[in-house]
């Protein structure tokens, strides 16, 4: 009964680390330079092409759907983390990629690719 329950127990706790783990972000730096964090509720979520501010791009980022079903928003959500963490100011998503439809984020529709989401981190440069 004790290797039962042991193997019970630990084939329920793998399922439930692999049902809870997050999406996969890949990041490419574009600087060497640091900058201060910025809270991920900061981090504006943009459309390529939708920023009237001058910015730097400090990073490429490559979300895509990790073990166990994330929904955008949760991958919407990591991103605004990872690229806070990393002082970005926004975020713009990549909207001229191939899509297979579209989502909502922030009051807008975006382009999707099934599920991952390309985008490009920046800083404000007129601070």
């Amino acid at each position: 009964m004790s290797r039962f329950f042991r193997f019970f127990s630990l084939a329920f706790l793998s399922l439930l680390v692999v049902g809870c783990a997050g999406p996969t972000i890949n990041v490419a730096k574009l600087s060497g330079e640091s900058y201060p964090s910025v809270a991920p509720d900061k981090v504006a979520v943009v459309a390529t092409g939708g920023l009237k501010r001058p910015y730097k791009e400090i990073g490429i980022f490559d979300v895509e759907e990790g073990p166990g079903s994330q929904t955008y928003d949760e991958m919407i959500q990591a991103l605004r983390v990872r690229a806070g963490a990393m002082g970005a100011d926004a975020v713009l998503i990549d909207t001229s990629t191939r899509n297979q439809g579209m989502m909502p984020v922030g009051g807008m529709l975006m382009a999707i690719n099934g599920k991952s989401i390309k985008a490009v981190a920046v800083r404000w440069t007129d601070r």
